[in-house]
């Protein structure tokens, strides 16, 4: 974390605005199921030129 900071000031930025405590105590992730990726293939499909 401390090399993170230091990566963030070293470009001009604050660390403290940049890097939020929080953002490193959630998890982020994305759940994608059969219908995301049906719904996917199908708006690929149906947008493609004949």
């Amino acid at each position: 974390m401390d090399i993170l900071k230091e990566m963030v000031k070293s470009l001009g930025y604050d660390p403290d605005q940049i890097l939020v405590k929080e953002a490193f105590t959630q998890p982020h992730r994305t759940v994608v199921d059969n219908e995301d990726v049906l719904r996917r293939v199908l708006r690929g499909v149906l947008t493609k030129p004949v």
